[in-house]
């Protein structure tokens, strides 16, 4: 969530040329430096002992990753009620650990600034509002904006969803049946596009939720028979040399040729598909 300088009120790009007067990070003008919006982080941030320094404004800038978990720390604060609803969210800390380099950088970035602000913020509850929105923030219309719903963060992902969602620069999420859905059937959407490969979708739907999808598209070699992750294969050169994988649990398996039973590695499949 790190990001070149933004205002913290409009999230429109800044040049530096104004600052709030009162936390002396950049906004547009005054009238967004007295915005609601930036109230919310304004104090906090005047208090820090470690400043932070604005001289590029084109590249990314590491101290914004800490806005969105002060944020939501300031509604554990100020609105326990809807803090207790983001109890029943996971934060896929215990997993997003493992990956020190990462876990270090959001470390000192967040915690370790954060701190310098205000010395009585817990860790725990830090790493848990940072892990609450790594793993439940959906992304808006907006470029690069992101939100949080709390009941709509409680959907399960399915590469053969029921529902497509639209999430809205306003604050508004819009769910939208795809199909039927019968009474007491789990209404489920996609976290990642459904126009990607099995492969490509297991990278992503692990690297960032920690889960292997068991759909009932993902079982299935052909996708009910849509051939969507196929490749066609370079021994045979016709239409109905399709590549499908040996087995749809391993991201390492070997794909066959239906037709020739040429074997091709998982890495060459995914090497293709990045080209």
């Amino acid at each position: 969530m790190g990001c070149s300088p933004v205002c913290l009120e409009c999230l429109k790009p800044v040049d530096g040329s104004f600052r709030c007067e009162n936390c002396n990070w950049p906004a547009c003008d005054q009238e967004c430096a007295e915005g609601n919006v930036h109230k919310i982080e304004c104090e906090t941030l005047k208090k820090a002992k470690e400043k932070v320094e604005f001289t590029n404004f084109k590249d990314t800038h590491d101290t914004y990753r800490c806005i969105a978990p002060l944020r939501l720390l300031k509604v554990k604060e100020k609105a326990s009620e809807t803090w207790e609803r983001l109890s029943y969210l996971m934060d896929h800390n215990e997993e997003r650990r493992k990956d020190v380099e990462v876990w270090d950088k959001y470390q000192r970035s967040i915690n370790k600034f954060l701190k310098s602000s205000d010395p009585n913020l817990k860790d725990e509850d830090m790493d848990r509002a940072m892990g609450l929105l790594w793993t439940n923030a959906f992304a808006t219309s907006g470029e690069g904006d992101q939100a949080l719903f709390p009941t709509f963060s409680l959907m399960n992902h399915s590469c053969q969803p029921n529902c497509a969602h639209s999430v809205f620069p306003n604050k508004t999420v819009a769910l939208q049946a795809r199909v039927k859905i019968l009474a007491g059937e789990e209404i489920t959407i996609s976290y990642i596009s459904t126009l990607q490969g099995s492969l490509k979708r297991r990278m992503k739907l692990h690297g960032k939720w920690y889960f292997y999808c068991k759909c009932a598209r993902c079982m299935d070699p052909t996708e009910f028979n849509s051939f969507t992750s196929a490749h066609l294969c370079q021994a045979c050169l016709c239409p109905e040399g399709y590549l499908l994988t040996t087995d749809v649990e391993s991201k390492s398996a070997p794909w066959k040729c239906v037709r020739c039973g040429l074997l091709t590695t998982a890495e060459d499949v995914i090497a293709t598909e990045t080209q």
